[in-house]
């Protein structure tokens, strides 16, 4: 399944410019099977400390977020980020790493004693699976609690524009009640952004995704226009959302 990109904020120009550039990436990506490694022979280092995977240089910090669309977080950050956020150290999340580990783009090393390896929950290894789903699209991913969901999906670099959807999984045999998804509908309508209930597995691949929210019917136009696929994927407009 695949899903049409949203809105940023800024001009139609500059919004037009980014997607492009996703279209590209997306597009190299499928033909080489990683446009990373094509292009980039240097693989970013990233050191283990107990349970948490840190990046220290900021040549690393910088090819992960331009190159590889991996962007971390601020480790005992002082002061303001950056302009640029590459400020060191940066702290991956288990989902950032997973993709790095998979397509051969980082090297891990341990600076302190690894802590005893604990079994992913099942909800952990949705969540590793459909951020690399949405991460092979071309898109940038970060974590979606700040807005009750378990995703965020960009269609740029976050420095540059808003993210366009909360992400919510959904794993094999959980249901969802009505009165949830009119809550986070109405969640990420608040927000000005699109509710995504994503459907996987048992082997944890996404096999559906329902989107829910505003702007349904420009995420349709812009899926016409662009030739976006959208097999696997239905569109249920929420009530109350005009459309």
């Amino acid at each position: 399944p695949t899903v049409a990109k949203g809105r940023s904020h800024g001009g139609s120009s500059r919004s037009q410019h980014r997607h492009r550039l996703a279209a590209d990436r997306t597009s190299s990506l499928t033909d080489s099977g990683s446009c990373h490694r094509k292009h980039f022979a240097m693989r970013v280092r990233v050191e283990r400390a107990r349970s948490a995977y840190v990046v220290f240089h900021e040549e690393d910090i910088r090819e992960l977020r331009q190159v590889h669309r991996v962007l971390g977080s601020q480790l005992l950050a002082n002061g303001p980020t950056p302009p640029d956020g590459l400020q060191p150290p940066l702290i991956l999340t288990e989902e950032e790493v997973s993709v790095l580990v998979t397509h051969g783009l980082c090297t891990i090393t341990a600076s302190v004693e690894p802590m005893a390896c604990i079994a992913p929950t099942p909800r952990a290894s949705a969540r590793t699976s459909v951020f690399a789903h949405f991460w092979k699209e071309g898109y940038y991913v970060t974590r979606g609690s700040r807005y009750g969901g378990e995703l965020l999906v960009y269609d740029a670099d976050p420095l540059t524009c808003h993210a366009f959807a909360v992400v919510h999984i959904l794993l094999p045999g959980q249901a969802m009640r009505l009165v949830d998804v009119v809550g986070i509908t109405r969640v990420a309508n608040s927000v000005r952004k699109r509710a995504l209930i994503v459907e996987v597995d048992q082997a944890f691949q996404v096999i559906a995704i329902v989107a829910l929210g505003r702007g349904l019917r420009d995420w349709d136009r812009r899926a016409a226009r662009t030739g976006a696929t959208m097999a696997g994927t239905s569109i249920m407009p929420s009530a109350g959302s005009g459309h």
